[in-house]
């Protein structure tokens, strides 16, 4: 076939043609205003002519936002509708469906809360969708199922109206799938909701947008789609190129030219139509080895010819249509199909390459391997090419490292010569613009743009770039914070995601360079203004300028040097004063063709670097002094307020509730407390088409002195906070304060704008939690924060002001219950005074800082143990009463933290905790739980240990305070405060090692919490995942699960004690085996063994018996063991048997004969005698047995048999040597 396509594509050289088709499209209608086409779209102002396609639909273009039209015939309810459009366009697309359009022409919002006509709404883009009225009673919901994926091809939206009587509910379906809202909420609306049983379909824009739709209830025209042979010929007279499968018919002798604009249009050469080239488009027929090849080409026109050169492209557009001899539509492209000049002949020609390009979805990698889809199918697969030096992996051609395959005709791959690929955080593979490898059909293919995978927490993610664009580059993460005393120098390093540095000499100074010192910044002023600023003058008075030197220490980072003279960053430690922010803009062109494309900051906490985001400062459309209405809504009726601002502006989605972000709840006050601080029932609205703000207070009514404070600094969003794909987008650029000033008639806010409002006047006094754990070398202290609500500084004292001999510090915090007099007297291990063994000061306005010397014993109140080690909980208490400077203000309660597991929390006291009674049920056996195969050995409880799924508990409160995996701060908190994380990690253990000890295996810290071992709760189910492979090596992990173990070792065991978040608690240790013979986990039970026996009480039939004594009974043959009462000393329960049960007439010496359990053979025996006297005979023949008698003393009797157990009340408790054992338990 490949030879075939060669020889036709060539002879389109020697081609005559002479024939040209010229199609048209159809004319526009000359609509008015209101009035419908053909299909009954209505035109309306700020909309280009509606015309037609040749697909039926009507092409609806807007040109301004928020334009609505209406397609006039009436749908009857009772039947089932639909309609089917595309639409292309950057913003949202309403479409609703209404029971009267006589508004839709006047414009106007129909977003929800919609007008009172619209009865179903929906606005959507591709991949995402709100839906409103019909869906949700106020505002606008999200959906849990029906989103359209892509809504340029055509879409149909299917109508069920229900009666709502006998389950006939209504749905709408969009191409197939039915919608469902957020929740798992349907529509609300009923065939009843309609006026006169009649609905009309709605669109509407908010912004230019060209609309495909079809007439109601009719299915566009859709051509069958072509493709062409991945390769083409080319010539300075011809590029020709094939139909993959189809046949032209009524080709004329010498071909056909096509001018049709769906033809000659999609064209493309180098990006440019084809009249640029003067290029003509044709199609010939020609015969080869007794049959007939067709060929679709481009030929230069009438005196010019084509001079093609490497890198050259043609491209074929989706939507190119090939036409028949007669202007018929035959077939059109379903995607873009490219090719690729890679290089030219001696005499002008060339062979093109198919270009194809890599998808970003489903990048795949383990072992040896990278999968990486391509757009479309190759046409055959598995072929190697393995001297590929134009891919890099981390700057190193792939020829040195590994090898490039076609893995089947859908994937292709980067493959490791030898053992596996170990991929870190931030490495990048790259591959350029142009790369050509071959399928085993011999076809060639092109890389259709730059691709580099780089490689982040969750995989490869893609980032893809023309050819000849700068390659885009951001920062990885920002590391050191040091302090060069000898220059005075602050060091912070900036470290980018690709090689960067070039050409560029090591450690070259380019801080110099106009191309990056305006375009990084610390604390707001960009290294070129640092360079600019004076700090002294020489011996001759000349000036001195700071220092500020960015120096290519690496070949992927700068280390930038700041003046200390200079002022601009905080003085830390001996290192970078915390809270100095480092910003990286756009636009450094680096020579190495890297280019940085956004915006980034760092933050330095004093310890670490963070990432931080740089918002648009927003403003609402509010004036200081100015006065507002506010009001009442809903039912019951609750406080609201709307606030004008230009919210359209940051998103097209067109409302919804931002009050659950963490960030918000500390932005706004309400009557002096923070929404973090509240219950809730405050709802906080962007309403955003309607560009207004709205805040719904969780009270019926307003009163005056009533206070809303939108703080400087509130983030606003471009969707709901919960959505993945939200993002902040801004913040507020200002105070914002609200006080009701009048209620009389009409409620009136009256508005303050301000920058330097003091947010903490309204806030209460109290204890805001313990931050930071760190040693101080300097020091030789461990030093941690002691936070407050607010300001509790003033103007009493200095920072940095050493108050620990303060009464009001001295006198009410204890560490370790160490009061601060006991630490200050403590001596250290020789006995000598600890110069500073405590010191306190404020840190900041918000906090006071302690520092609690590592020299300090533990037993006097220490923190570090004699061999250096951080005790296991270090506690820190505040005294009820506590003053603080500022004002006076008192703390009436005082406060207890821990530190435990590297975290602070609340120190509660468990002992005051009531728990109930918890059992473990099963252990089922271990099965695979996700992609990566790891196993998990799942447990069931008698009951639910848990209100919520709580996934990775044994990572610690520490680690899931860095991770989105649903959990809230109080969450975090509580888990930690009551020990359950403690418990996880102490009281679960898998072959007698704890998941502490498990996790501790791995050297890495920050792969600890998941590379050995995870542990998830939900419900009554707790699951243990172990991992199957490490995630740096890819190499099995050291406590992998191998299933398929024909003898495994696998015991797991919760011990007394284990507590769960539903507050309750094991009485007992419970182990559980796995029993090979049985296939499945049973219960160990553990049974004492007993070295020492002796019995204490012996009854039959609640008579005592002494040892050596005499039973008397009456016409027995044997004694019945269940009726002996039977109690050993010290509680120990032995197998016992009888001895000598074969009684007769007379006396009988009988022993009761216990033995021990710890293997010595010894047994132990209790003997008396049995008397047994003949039944006597009545004189109605009856027998009777005179009453059992003893010469026991009854009174003594010490054992009472109650439902076979044996309670003893021991006079004398001796301890008895008892040694453990485990047996199992007959299940």
């Amino acid at each position: 076939m490949k030879k075939t396509c060669m020889f036709v594509l060539t002879a389109l050289m020697a081609a005559s043609l002479g024939t040209s088709i010229g199609l048209t499209t159809t004319t526009a209608y000359a609509l008015d205003v209101g009035s419908a086409d053909e299909n009954g779209w209505v035109q309306n102002a700020n909309m280009e002519a509606i015309t037609s396609n040749e697909e039926g639909a009507s092409v609806i273009t807007t040109t301004a936002g928020g334009v609505t039209t209406y397609n006039a015939t009436a749908l009857d309810v009772t039947k089932d509708n639909y309609i089917t459009f595309r639409s292309t366009g950057d913003n949202w697309l309403g479409v609703y469906l209404v029971d009267n359009y006589s508004a839709v022409l006047a414009g106007g919002d129909l977003y929800s809360p919609g007008p009172a006509q619209v009865k179903i709404s929906a606005i959507m883009q591709s991949g995402s969708m709100q839906l409103g009225s019909g869906y949700s009673a106020s505002g606008m919901t999200g959906a849990d199922a029906g989103t359209p994926t892509d809504i340029s091809l055509y879409t149909t939206i299917k109508y069920h109206i229900g009666t709502g009587a006998d389950n006939d509910v209504s749905y709408m379906e969009i191409n197939g799938t039915r919608v469902v809202a957020q929740g798992g909420k349907s529509l609300s609306v009923t065939q009843s909701s309609f006026t006169d049983g009649k609905a009309y379909v709605v669109f509407q824009t908010l912004g230019t947008r060209t609309i495909y739709a079809m007439g109601l209830n009719e299915d566009p025209v859709m051509l069958e789609g072509a493709e062409l042979l991945p390769t083409g010929l080319g010539g300075s007279a011809y590029a020709g190129f094939m139909l993959n499968g189809k046949t032209i018919t009524g080709i004329p002798e010498g071909g056909y030219q096509i001018t049709a604009d769906k033809g000659v249009n999609n064209v493309l050469v180098n990006g440019q139509p084809i009249s640029s080239v003067n290029a003509t488009l044709n199609v010939v027929e020609l015969p080869f080895n007794g049959t007939t090849i067709q060929a679709i080409g481009l030929l230069p026109t009438q005196g010019n010819t084509f001079s093609w050169k490497a890198g050259d492209t043609i491209t074929f557009l989706e939507g190119f249509t090939i036409y028949d001899a007669t202007g018929k539509a035959l077939w059109d492209l379903k995607r873009d199909f490219g090719f690729y000049v890679p290089s030219v002949a001696e005499d002008g020609s060339c062979t093109f390459a198919a270009q194809i390009g890599l998808s970003s979805s489903n990048i795949g990698t383990a072992g040896n391997f990278v999968n990486i889809n391509t757009t479309y199918n190759l046409s055959d697969g598995a072929v190697s090419e393995h001297n590929v030096s134009m891919i890099t992996v981390n700057g190193t051609p792939l020829t040195e490292l590994g090898y490039f395959n076609v893995a089947n005709a859908t994937i292709v791959q980067i493959l490791k010569n030898e053992g596996n690929w170990t991929w870190k955080e931030g490495d990048v593979i790259f591959l350029p613009y142009g790369f050509m490898f071959k399928d085993s059909a011999g076809y060639t293919y092109a890389l259709d743009a730059n691709y580099t995978l780089t490689y982040g927490a969750t995989g490869f993610t893609m980032n893809i770039t023309e050819a000849g664009q700068a390659r885009p580059v951001s920062v990885s993460r920002m590391q050191l914070g040091h302090y060069d005393a000898a220059g005075n120098l602050y060091g912070m390093q900036i470290v980018f995601g690709e090689k960067v540095r070039g050409d560029i000499e090591a450690n070259a100074d380019v801080g110099g360079e106009a191309w990056i010192n305006s375009f990084i910044k610390v604390n707001g002023y960009t290294l070129a203004e640092i360079r600019q600023m004076q700090v002294g003058t020489d011996s001759e008075g000349n000036p001195i300028y700071a220092t500020a030197r960015a120096n290519f220490e690496g070949e992927d980072f700068i280390t930038l040097w700041i003046d200390g003279r200079a002022g601009v960053v905080e003085p830390g430690d001996n290192k970078l004063g915390a809270g100095a922010v480092v910003t990286v803009l756009p636009g450094i062109e680096f020579p190495s063709g890297f280019v940085t494309t956004e915006e980034q900051s760092y933050k330095w906490t004093g310890d670490t670097w963070v990432v931080t985001v740089a918002l648009q400062q927003f403003e609402l459309t509010l004036t200081d002094g100015q006065e507002i209405e506010a009001g009442i809504q809903g039912d019951p009726g609750k406080a609201f307020v709307n606030i004008t601002a230009p919210l359209s502006s940051l998103t097209g989605i067109a409302s919804f509730p931002i009050q659950d972000s963490a960030d918000v709840k500390e932005h706004i006050m309400i009557n002096g407390q923070l929404l973090s601080q509240m219950a809730g029932g405050v709802s906080v609205f962007q309403f955003n088409s309607a560009n207004t703000l709205q805040i719904e207070l969780n009270q019926g009514s307003w009163t005056v002195g009533d206070r809303i404070v939108l703080m400087k600094g509130m983030p606003l969003y471009n969707d709901i906070p919960s959505s993945p794909n939200a993002q902040q987008v801004a913040e507020l650029a200002h105070f914002y304060i609200l006080d009701c000033t009048s209620t009389d008639g009409k409620v009136l806010l009256t508005v303050t704008v301000t920058d330097s409002y003091e947010a903490d006047e309204d806030i209460d006094l109290g204890f805001a939690g313990m931050q930071q754990f760190t040693y101080d070398q300097n020091r030789d202290a461990y030093g941690f924060n002691l936070t407050f609500t607010k300001n509790v500084r003033g103007d009493v004292y200095d920072k940095f002001v050493d108050l620990t001999g303060e009464a009001w510090i001295r006198d009410y915090i204890t560490i370790n219950g160490k009061s601060i007099e006991e630490l200050l007297a403590a001596t250290d291990a020789e006995g000598n005074a600890i110069p500073n063994a405590v010191q306190i000061f404020f840190g900041d306005d918000k906090y006071l800082s302690i520092y609690v010397s590592a020299k300090i014993p533990v037993d006097q109140g220490g923190i570090v143990d004699a061999d250096g080690n951080v005790i296991e909980t270090v506690r820190v208490a505040v005294a009820d009463g506590f003053t603080v400077p500022r004002d006076n203000g008192v703390i009436a309660q005082g406060i207890k933290y821990k530190y435990e597991y590297n975290f602070w929390c609340r120190d509660v006291d468990l002992s005051t905790v009531e728990y109930d009674s918890l059992a473990v049920t099963t252990v089922n056996n271990p099965v695979s739980v996700d992609s990566d195969g790891n196993i998990a050995f799942k447990v069931y409880f008698d009951k639910n240990i848990t209100d919520a799924q709580y996934l990775h508990i044994n990572a610690g409160a520490e680690w899931l305070s860095g991770v989105s995996l649903g959990y809230t701060s109080a969450t975090i908190e509580r888990l930690a405060s009551y020990g359950f994380i403690r418990d996880c990690l102490t009281k679960i253990e898998f072959n007698g090692m704890t998941i502490e000890e498990l996790m501790n295996t791995e050297e890495d810290p920050a792969l600890r919490p998941v590379n050995v071992v995870m542990v998830h709760y939900d419900k009554n189910e707790i699951q243990i995942v172990f991992r199957a492979n490490d995630i740096e090596t890819g190499e099995p992990a050291p406590y992998a699960i191998n299933v398929g173990d024909p003898d495994p070792d696998w015991t797991i065991t919760f011990l007394e004690g284990f507590t769960v978040p539903t507050l309750c608690k094991l009485d007992r240790d419970y182990t559980f085996s796995y029993d090979k013979n049985e296939g499945r986990f049973v219960e160990v039970i553990e049974e004492e063994v007993i070295s020492d026996i002796t019995f204490e009480a012996v009854a039959y039939d609640g008579t005592i018996i002494e040892e050596g004594g005499t039973l008397n009974l009456t016409g027995v043959t044997e004694l019945d063991k269940n009726l002996f009462s039977v109690a050993f000393k010290d509680g120990v329960t032995p197998e016992w048997t009888i001895e000598g049960n074969s009684l007769k007439e007379g006396a009988n010496t009988v022993s009761l004969v216990a033995q021990t359990t710890d293997g010595s053979g010894k047994t132990v025996s209790f003997t008396f005698t049995v008397n047994v006297t003949a039944q006597t005979q009545t004189p109605g023949g009856d027998t009777t047995s005179p009453e059992p008698t003893s010469d026991s003393n009854v009174g003594l009797i010490v054992a009472l048999s109650v439902g076979g157990a044996v309670v003893v009340i021991a006079a004398i408790v001796i301890a008895a040597v008892v040694v453990s054992k485990k047996k199992k338990a007959n299940k």
